[in-house]
């Protein structure tokens, strides 16, 4: 391009639309995941740490459902976190920064195997929307890297 212009940047393709939503809907099937459990948590998991709670002298004075509470809020507090950041880079992903696309491959290769290690000994709705949240970023990590995807990184700044 004359006077040393970049040529402007290919449109988004719809690869990287799909993958974008498959992304989303990724995210909303992972709060879905943390309210089930926070609010299916079982009076069994409290008297398990009862149960262990009484057997330690020094925490005898150590209610077990604030602390079965306690860790459950940490829990959501720290997924709503962990979305927030998933969302940052889903919409860096969108506008084509490379960085954020490699960011969510790791994220979502490493949370598909922690899925399938995890399916033994899930409960059957924790394991059903463990297996739709790795379906989901499969799908999407796919579309992130097929068809137009590829130009549309490579011709995006690097930042």
């Amino acid at each position: 391009m004359p006077g040393g212009q970049q040529p402007p940047a290919p449109p988004r393709p719809s690869e990287v639309t799909t993958a974008f939503w498959l992304w989303v809907a990724n995210v909303v099937v992972g709060l879905v995941a943390v309210a089930v459990t926070l609010f299916t948590l079982d009076d069994a998991v409290t008297a398990q740490v009862r149960d262990q709670l009484s057997a330690n002298p020094n925490l005898r004075t150590v209610d077990a459902r604030t602390l079965v509470r306690a860790f459950l809020i940490a829990g959501a507090v720290f997924t709503l976190l962990f979305a927030g950041l998933k969302l940052f880079f889903l919409f860096k992903m969108r506008s084509g920064r490379n960085w954020a696309r490699v960011t969510l491959t790791v994220f979502g290769g490493l949370s598909t195997v922690s899925t399938v290690i995890g399916l033994s000994v899930a409960r059957a709705l924790d394991a059903g929307l463990g297996v739709a949240q790795a379906v989901l970023i499969v799908a999407a990590i796919v579309f992130m890297f097929s068809g137009g995807a590829r130009d549309y990184f490579a011709a995006r700044p690097k930042y």
